[in-house]
């Protein structure tokens, strides 16, 4: 009798292989849909009917210790599968949901916008007029997306003309993809703007007709998911680190003892949220609170690799360069440091 490899025997066998091209895909020379299609086949971890979130979590953050950027296109790629998961049923959706999870397409969440409008902030600049026959024609830009190809399946929010809103699934293939100037870090992360010009999206295309019911179904595990990679990359520069703590670098011996202790409460928490990640179990204040500290601690963590490092730090083909390059954009993802303590403040203030 054959027993099935175990989650932790899947990841030993797999994280090596993304560990030796973390760099090669950190210069461009590979593409991480290689290693999402590995983490499709070998751990169902873009179905979200097979893998739970709490699961998910611990794939994602593993990954994010190898190589941040696999993991960010996996929390992409993960997320459009949720949000294609709570469509209403449909032929074209259920392909569509195949596709990407299964990775024959790259899921696009380009819903940054419109979590920005369901928590009160500006509106997402797309409107989709009603073309009287069922469907839309949709207008507008996406100032920011990652995993975008001509293939991918983008979900992106709209406003109605007339008041209401839409969460749609659309393909790329029909928007104007605008790729990003080089980066200090995640260049293989597909990203760029789009460009939405008149575009027919019909009836079925329809994810939502609720926005603000929407985000707040998929906030939790859209916050759950960005920790862990987030923690991921803290986890590997605090590792890396502890080498360094003799010599000259015993000076940094107190700021590791600190970071390393938030981390593992970090780390508690996140774990122990994930396994309670229906919306309402946790309060999404202490969702916000745990992203923003995992951003700070990110940073704070791979800053801290890079002094202990020095000069080999300083090279830009070291793994401590990379994931300080890498970090450095986790304060502007959305929802940005500043949302989230604008997010954060104004919670606080409700509850007192």
């Amino acid at each position: 009798m054959t027993t099935s490899p175990s989650l932790e025997d899947v990841l030993e066998d797999v994280l090596p292989d993304i560990a030796d091209r973390a760099g090669a895909i950190d210069r461009s020379d590979a593409d991480p849909i290689d290693d999402l299609r590995v983490l499709a086949h070998r751990l169902d971890l873009f179905d979200p009917s097979a893998t739970s979130v709490a699961t998910a979590v611990r794939v994602i953050e593993s990954v994010a210790r190898a190589s941040l950027t696999v993991g960010f296109v996996a929390w992409a790629q993960r997320m459009a599968a949720e949000y294609l998961a709570l469509a209403p049923a449909s032929p074209r959706t259920a392909t569509r949901l195949a596709d990407v999870v299964a990775v024959r397409r790259r899921g696009v969440t380009a819903m940054a916008a419109g979590q920005r409008q369901a928590v009160g902030l500006e509106k997402a600049p797309v409107t989709a007029t009603p073309d009287g026959a069922g469907g839309y024609r949709l207008s507008g830009t996406v100032a920011w997306a990652s995993n975008v190809a001509a293939d991918s399946v983008v979900v992106l929010a709209a406003n109605l003309p007339g008041g209401g809103t839409r969460v749609l699934a659309v393909d790329a293939a029909d928007l104007t993809v605008r790729a990003a100037p080089d980066l200090l870090g995640l260049n293989a992360t597909a990203s760029g703007s789009l460009l939405i010009d008149d575009v027919a999206v019909p009836a079925d295309a329809v994810v939502s007709t609720d926005l603000q019911a929407f985000a707040a179904t998929v906030r939790p595990r859209f916050l759950l998911l960005q920790t862990a990679f987030c923690s991921g990359v803290t986890g590997a520069a605090l590792d890396a680190a502890i080498p360094q703590l003799a010599g000259t670098g015993a000076v940094y011996a107190g700021d590791h003892e600190d970071l390393a202790a938030r981390y593992d409460d970090l780390r508690d928490r996140l774990h122990g949220y994930a396994a309670d990640s229906t919306p309402g179990t946790v309060a999404v204040r202490d969702l916000i609170a745990l992203r923003l500290e995992s951003t700070t601690l990110a940073t704070a963590s791979t800053r801290l690799g890079l002094a202990l490092d020095g000069g080999r730090g300083y090279a830009t083909a070291s793994a401590t360069n990379r994931r300080f390059r890498e970090a450095s954009f986790l304060p502007v993802q959305s929802p940005s440091e500043a949302q989230l303590r604008w997010e954060l403040a104004r919670a606080e203030a409700v509850a007192r």
